[in-house]
This record gives structure tokens, C-alpha cells and sequence, in this order.
């Protein structure tokens, strides 16, 4: 008798997988924490999802816009400390302000260098040039004799004219200080040409252009070397705006018309919190309202998330522009002569989303 009792003992472990093992575990540790929740006489025999909306709207209290100063100098160097000493002074009056350096954040740094003509002396009397444009009809085989003979006259260029047989183009060049002197320079100069030429055998020449003028101020090429800085500013003074500006235009710094208008992460989330219990309301008596049959009650949620979206911020309506005919009497003006709009919007809305799963209850039937 023992040995047929151990034979099916054995013969029940066998059948008895591990997924058997797991599944009464999890179907055991579901009624003992259906027993927690509901008690004897509810069971949960689902779960219902639903989402509520509510929007909600503050007064912005954060302003975003960004200041560009350029600075420039004869060497690198002296650019970049002319920019480092006002950028410097700049930052010390935010932080008298109230301004925390966390606040403040550079989003371009950039340093180049322009070159430009500049005079090199100022004369004590005007020059004068003259300009003769000559064209001369050169054969195949003399074109080279041509070259040397304007060569040895400091002439260089040698153009071909558009549309024709072996006519080229050379510019006489003279300055002098008086109209005469250059006219008879150039002359000169013109008639020695011909003569070299006619040696060669060469005497198709023409005057084709003629120009007697004051001469252009000699220069030389400077290079100018510039540093741009933009730092980006977050202000939670609105009152203070107006000094920040004035601080910037006395650096001859530019004051980019980009404000951008907010709600700090502080105020936000005292909001939010203020409002989660009015939001849960709503999703139960929504979830309520669902459930296809009295014979149904809602349970406890299963788990509840809250979100938010608020747009990314408020910009005025003349971001960007250069101008606006309907300004108001709280514009400033930048240093660049953009106009900056710095009145503040009167809401700012934020849109919060809470969604949730809830249980399904049933009561459960006892058997007599």
C-alpha cells in the first residue's frame, strides 16, 4: 500500500511542470492582493485606460533674448580683450541685478578678419592721371615684338578686342600734378610707342579712349580683425528689462529683438500639483461613465501619469522685425536700431494631460 501511494506521489510531481509551479503562484498572488484591495466581495475582472485634458493658464514670469557684441581691433588679440572687458562689465551689472550666472549662456563665439583699402598719406596737392586706351592691329608673327616694346614702356596688359582680327587693346598710364603735365606725358609716352613700333614695321594704331582725371588716392590693403559674443539672457524681473537694455546700448552692444516669454519650472510645477486632484476627479467620474453595466464598479488605478505642453514660449508679434508701425509706449530701441518689443504677454497656457488604468470590479458570487 505505501509503495502504490510513493508511485503516484511520484507520478504527480512529473506531471507538475514549472509553468504550472509559476502560474498557481501568480494566480495565488493575485487573490491575495485582490483580497487587500476589495475584501471578500470584490474581485477585479479587468481594467479600464482613460485620459482627461485641462488647460491651464499663468502669468509669465521668464524672459529669454540674446545680446550680440562685436568688437574689432588692429590685431586678434586686441579685438578679443576689447570684447572680454565690456562682455565683463556687462555680466558684473546682470549679476547686480539679480541675474544668477546660471542664467546666462553664450551661444556664439566668433572671431574673423575683413580686409579693406585704406589711404596710405593724404597728398598736399592733387594728382592728376591720364588714360589712353590704344588699339593696334598686330600680324601673327610681331605679336611678341609688341609685347617687349610696351614691356620696356611698364606695360603689362595686352587684351584682345572682342569680335576682331588681331586687334589688341593697351592702357597708357601717367600721373602727374597738374591736367597738363599728365596730358603731356601720356603723349610722350604715346609717341614713343608708335615710333618703337613703326621699326617693326607695325603702324595701325588708334586712340580708341581718352580720359585726363584727378588721380585716385594711392592705398594699401589693412586687414581688420572682429569678435562677435552673443550670450543669451533668462530674466525673471520684468521690471528690469528696460535697465538690461540701457546697460547694453551704453557697451555699444546690440540687443537682438528674439524675446521670448514663459513660465518658469517652479511656478509650472506648483500649478500642476495645485491641479492634480481636480484632474483625478475627472478621470474617475470619466471612467465611471464607461463602464458598460451596473453590474461593474471602478477600482483603484493601476497606475496614473500627468503631463504637460505649453508651445516652446511666447514671442512678441514683431519677432524679428526691423520695424512695427503699431509699436507700443514700452518699446525700446537696440543698439543696432531694431526695434525691441519688451511688453510681456498677459496668459500663458499650458496644456496638462493625466491618463490612468483603473480596475474593473465585479462582485464575486459565494457559494451557498
Amino acid at each position: 500500500m505505501k509503495k502504490q501511494l510513493l508511485a503516484v506521489s511520484l507520478g504527480l510531481a512529473v506531471l507538475a511542470t514549472p509553468y504550472s509551479f509559476a502560474q498557481q503562484y501568480v494566480d495565488n498572488s493575485f487573490i491575495e492582493l485582490n483580497k487587500l484591495k476589495y475584501g471578500m466581495d470584490l474581485v477585479a475582472v479587468g481594467s479600464i485606460n482613460v485620459n482627461v485634458s485641462e488647460k491651464l493658464t499663468l502669468k509669465p514670469d521668464t524672459a529669454e533674448f540674446s545680446i550680440k557684441y562685436t568688437t574689432e581691433g588692429t590685431t586678434p588679440s586686441e579685438a578679443s580683450d576689447r570684447n572680454t572687458t565690456n562682455m565683463k562689465a556687462f555680466t558684473s551689472y546682470l549679476q547686480q541685478l539679480g541675474v544668477k550666472q546660471q542664467d546666462l549662456t553664450t551661444i556664439s563665439y566668433k572671431n574673423y578678419e575683413q580686409t579693406s583699402p585704406k589711404p596710405l598719406t593724404k597728398t598736399d596737392a592733387q594728382q592728376y592721371q591720364t588714360l589712353l586706351t590704344v588699339n593696334v592691329t598686330i600680324p601673327s608673327n610681331k605679336f611678341y615684338d609688341v609685347v617687349k616694346v610696351l614691356e620696356q614702356q611698364g606695360i603689362s596688359n595686352l587684351d584682345k578686342v572682342k569680335d576682331t582680327d588681331n586687334v589688341y587693346s593697351f592702357v597708357i598710364s601717367e600721373i602727374a600734378n597738374s591736367y597738363d603735365t599728365t596730358k603731356q606725358q601720356a603723349e610722350k609716352k604715346y609717341q614713343t610707342i608708335a615710333g618703337q613700333l613703326k621699326t617693326k614695321d607695325i603702324t595701325q594704331l588708334a586712340i580708341e579712349k581718352y580720359n585726363n582725371k584727378e588721380a585716385d588716392q594711392p592705398t594699401k590693403e589693412v586687414k581688420t580683425y572682429y569678435v562677435e559674443n552673443t550670450i543669451k539672457i533668462r530674466a525673471y524681473k520684468f521690471d528690469d528689462l528696460g535697465k538690461i537694455i540701457a546697460k547694453a546700448q551704453e557697451l555699444k552692444m546690440n540687443v537682438n529683438n528674439d524675446f521670448r516669454y514663459s513660465v518658469s519650472d517652479e511656478t509650472k510645477n506648483k500649478a500642476i500639483a495645485e491641479l492634480e486632484s481636480k484632474l483625478l476627479t475627472k478621470l474617475q467620474d470619466k471612467a465611471k461613465r464607461s463602464l458598460s453595466s451596473g453590474d461593474y464598479q471602478l477600482g483603484a488605478p493601476q497606475n496614473l501619469n500627468i503631463s504637460n505642453s505649453d508651445g516652446g514660449g511666447i514671442y512678441p508679434r514683431n519677432y524679428y522685425a526691423e520695424s512695427d508701425a503699431m509699436i507700443n509706449t514700452m518699446n525700446m530701441k537696440s543698439a543696432a536700431g531694431a526695434q525691441v518689443d519688451i511688453q510681456p504677454p498677459s496668459e500663458f497656457e499650458i496644456m496638462v494631460n493625466m491618463n490612468g488604468n483603473f480596475d474593473i470590479l465585479k462582485k464575486a458570487y459565494k457559494a451557498n
